[in-house]
């Protein structure tokens, strides 16, 4: 589990990075440049998955894996606690 919630908080950071940006007043360049991107196609996914969220939810997300993580390293829940943080970003 902690290799799959290391990817999903990576992908909630990195959308969470680009709305900040785009909040910012960074263009596509700009954010590419600042997320360490090369592909304008995967600059259009980035785009089109932020429209999805807003940064409270995204926030919640993020700060909900990582106390995940923090418990599964202490023997805690697992799956159950990943479904519950992806039902509640996505609901």
């Amino acid at each position: 589990i902690l290799p799959l919630s290391a990817t999903v908080a990576f992908k909630l950071r990195q959308v969470l990075r680009y709305l900040e940006l785009k909040r910012r007043g960074y263009d596509q360049k700009g954010i590419m440049e600042e997320l360490g991107m090369r592909s304008p196609y995967a600059y259009r996914f980035l785009e089109r998955d932020s429209r999805r969220f807003d940064e409270k939810r995204l926030t919640e997300a993020l700060l909900g894996v990582s106390d995940m993580n923090i418990k599964l390293r202490q023997g805690g829940r697992g799956y159950e606690k990943l479904e519950e943080i992806l039902v509640r970003l996505l609901a």
